[in-house]
């Protein structure tokens, strides 16, 4: 019998749930495999879909639909796509790639109601003033800790989102209680939490989890987030992880498509997200890990050889 427990049950997907109309059929959300067959199973050639939401799971949603011959309108409420995690020139990057291939943004507004018709979405209004018609709506607007069922219980959470406060070991405030995944969130070299959401952590924390529980030490801030989406054919990678920058150094041309953005905060690398550098991504990851010497001015030679350094380690 196992003495100690590892809490993983993920998040649910965020809805407009005080939105009017939203009850209609034809209005997804993306969590589950089903929730994947369900979607696929209601677009035809031409459907007309409306995503809520222009940031990974909106836009890997709208590419898909979009080879699959639907007709693509994005809702979101920032000036670009992906701003608040890539920042406005990669996300103006990744507009225009998906413009390129046929998808429509509305930016600067967001879903007033859901218009139905015999009990179905028609249409979708807008804080603007405008009407989308529309066939089909998925809501993609990030996710929630599945923490309800810690209600009155001894483990701490964080009071924003409900997520687990973990220690470097991912321990909660009950000793033998773990936690991974969405669910997670842990301390920071330089102080401060982060809760990241993505399966590639959640598997990666899973394996640190385990360690600890079977007494075999492991900490997490020895380990570099890393994980990537992949859009129209384009690979975006990104290592590290930054709530916020008060900079951003760029090696390549981000218009090309070709490109590493350093992410700063104080001058100290957070993140790195890059296209078409994969050999270099890969190298900030062993850069990150073992903390090695990479000054901004380094950042910015684009003859500094990032693959040299980390193989120096």
């Amino acid at each position: 019998m196992f003495d100690k427990l590892l809490l993983a049950t993920g998040s649910y997907p965020r809805t407009l749930s005080n939105t009017p109309g939203v009850d209609l059929e034809g209005i997804h959300t993306l969590r589950q495999k089903a929730d994947a067959d369900r979607i696929i199973a209601d677009i035809d050639e031409g459907t007309q879909v409306t995503i809520v939401g222009a940031s990974f799971i909106g836009m890997e949603v709208a590419a898909s639909l979009g080879q699959r011959g639907a007709q693509i309108t994005a809702i979101e409420v920032a000036d670009v796509p992906f701003e608040a995690v890539l920042g406005k020139d990669v996300g103006r990057y990744l507009q225009q790639l998906h413009e390129e291939n046929g998808v429509e943004f509305r930016l600067n507004t967001s879903v007033r109601h859901f218009i139905g018709e015999d009990g179905r979405v028609a249409g979708v209004g807008l804080t603007d003033g405008s009407l989308l018609k529309t066939d089909m709506v998925v809501i993609g607007i990030g996710v929630t800790p599945a923490t309800d069922y810690l209600s009155g219980a001894d483990i701490a959470v964080y009071g924003a989102d409900q997520s687990v406060l973990v220690n470097n070991d991912l321990q909660t405030s009950v000793p033998d209680i773990y936690a991974a995944g969405d669910i997670a969130r842990y301390p920071i070299v330089g102080g401060g939490t982060q809760r990241i959401e993505h399966w590639r952590v959640a598997q990666q924390q899973g394996f640190i989890a385990a360690r600890n529980m079977l007494d075999r030490d492991d900490d997490i801030n020895q380990h570099v987030p890393f994980f990537w989406t992949t859009e129209w054919g384009t690979h975006l990678r990104y290592v590290g992880y930054a709530s916020h920058w008060d900079e951003i150094i760029y090696r390549g041309d981000v218009e090309k498509g070709d490109f590493i953005a350093f992410y700063l905060s104080k001058n100290r690398l957070q993140a790195a997200a890059g296209i078409g550098r994969d050999a270099e991504m890969a190298a900030l990851n062993v850069i990150m890990k073992h903390r090695l010497p990479l000054t901004s001015d380094d950042m910015r030679d684009p003859d500094y050889d990032l693959i040299a350094l980390a193989r120096s380690s």
